[in-house]
């Protein structure tokens, strides 16, 4: 169940990476505060854990975009 999860978010963020170049650099920011807003109010382990992966995935797509 938990790696089907990760295994679907991990999906989810590869086709993210693949269509990032239709983001601004703006629009990319706002999907790393508010995913790293979702991390602070959830307390559920499991969507915490799966929001860091998301924060971290969009941290380095926004590092990639910018360099």
């Amino acid at each position: 169940m938990f790696i089907d999860i990760i295994n679907m978010w991990y999906q989810s963020s590869v086709d993210y990476v693949n269509s990032i170049k239709k983001f601004d650099v703006d629009d990319l920011f706002l999907m790393i505060v508010l995913s790293s807003l979702i991390v602070t109010k959830k307390r559920n382990k499991i969507t915490t854990a799966i929001n860091i992966c998301f924060l971290i995935i969009n941290s380095y797509c926004f590092l990639v975009l910018v360099i």
